[in-house]
């Protein structure tokens, strides 16, 4: 039998169910840490109340960084937990990660979007790389052109780890 994520993590919570209903206890952690919140779906979210259940759930998430949709991921589970449990919300407005041309780039796409919630990233001092933008009229042009531009780069003395390409 060959079983998906989802099935071994159902058959994990039906079997700690069962397991808790038989009258078994055992030693909750103090603290259930869940990083990148916005990339779980619901039955992962389900396993970290379960297990945090009268004990302290962190919930680390940026809502822009969402990039697991297409395999499930719920980024409105948030909305639901933030509303069921009433948390504790800390922000935390500053990027430190990325170079001022990147953060700018993303609060510019992300603002006024559906999907985008919260003050946008303060940047650091230090400019970064120019960031470009390039509107295609269809996929296949959109593909061609990030590959003549990668390639044109790594051809003229660029690093590929130092390259990051956003698309739609």
């Amino acid at each position: 039998k060959l079983d998906s994520i989802d099935d071994t993590l159902t058959e994990s919570v039906e079997a700690y169910d069962r397991w808790i209903t038989t009258g078994n206890t055992w030693t909750k952690p103090d603290i259930v840490v869940v990083d990148e919140g916005q990339d779980n779906y619901a039955l992962q979210m389900r396993i970290a109340r379960t297990l945090a259940k009268g004990k302290t759930l962190v919930v680390c998430f940026d809502r822009r960084q969402g990039i697991f949709s297409w395999r499930g991921a719920e980024s409105h589970l948030l909305d639901d937990l933030t509303a069921a449990v009433k948390p504790k919300v800390y922000l935390l407005p500053r990027n430190y990660r990325s170079a001022t041309s990147i953060v700018t780039a993303a609060n510019l796409l992300s603002a006024d979007r559906s999907w985008s919630s919260g003050p946008t990233a303060a940047v650091r001092t230090e400019p970064g790389e120019v960031v470009g933008k390039a509107g295609l009229p269809t996929p296949a042009e959109e593909a061609a052109w990030v590959a003549d531009t990668v390639l044109e780069r790594l051809r003229a003395g660029a690093v590929g780890s130092d390259m990051a390409i956003l698309t739609r």
